[in-house]
């Protein structure tokens, strides 16, 4: 498990399901530093209980979803506000779920 976190720039895209990710803040000219397949994934809130917090430099982290895919690969997002995690996590389901049906 990663015990770090870098802030990255997410990028959701329908056609192909995926989410790219970058190094800055901008998407035009940069290249994705990695691609995250959304199709078949599983979308979960990251609950915190006392015993298994995510934490980096003392400070506990809030709002973080799990996005795992087909493969089993699970990556740990965090969004700025409870309805942004929301946001994101249904933006994310949509083409996931239409990749089931």
């Amino acid at each position: 498990m990663r015990h770090t976190w870098k802030a990255r720039l997410f990028v959701l895209w329908d056609n192909p399901p995926l989410l790219q990710y970058y190094k800055g803040s901008k998407v035009s000219g940069e290249k994705p530093l990695g691609e995250v397949p959304i199709r078949w994934c599983t979308v979960n809130t990251v609950e915190q209980t006392q015993d298994s917090e995510v934490t980096v430099k003392n400070k506990a982290r809030v709002n973080l979803f799990s996005v795992v895919t087909q493969k089993g690969k699970m990556f740990v997002l965090q969004a700025s506000t409870p309805e942004e995690r929301e946001d994101w996590m249904r933006a994310i389901m949509s083409p996931a779920d239409a990749a089931q049906e």
